[in-house]
């Protein structure tokens, strides 16, 4: 957790590699059920479903820019961003905004700079794990 603000996980990594192995339905059912299950064990506050439906939207974007495409770093990254820039600058912030009534701004400050940090690092786990199941027979 950063400042309360931003928390970093690998979380970003199962939805990720559901939308390239089994396509937008399933990896978007998977952010559904990762929001879920994760209030569940980790309730960090009242439920708000804004964060389910950008988990859901997370696996849709994954799905559709990753799922029966080559995996390249440029794909991986434009996904990486994508869901970053959409959904962790986009829609993050506005239902922290609606739950909290923090500072928009602030918020943004704090935000912006460790969301773009991350996306070369999301980037590079996500193309070597992808990388490493292609040999597997998963892929085949």
């Amino acid at each position: 957790m950063i400042l309360n603000i931003e928390r970093v996980s690998l979380e970003f990594l199962a939805i990720t590699l559901c939308g390239l192995l089994l396509g937008p339905v399933w990896a978007t059912s998977v952010g559904i059920a990762s929001d879920l299950i994760g209030f569940w064990f980790n309730p960090g506050g009242a439920y708000f479903p804004g964060f389910t439906l950008s988990a859901a939207l997370t696996g849709l974007i994954y799905g559709l820019i990753l799922y029966k495409k080559p995996v390249t770093v440029m794909r991986t990254g434009l996904a990486i961003a994508a869901v970053t820039v959409f959904i962790g600058l986009g829609l993050g912030p506005i239902w922290l905004k609606i739950m909290y009534n923090e500072g928009y701004l602030g918020m943004m400050a704090v935000k912006v700079p460790v969301k773009l940090i991350l996306i070369p690092f999301e980037t590079a786990i996500v193309y070597w794990v992808a990388k490493a199941l292609m040999k597997t027979r998963l892929f085949r």
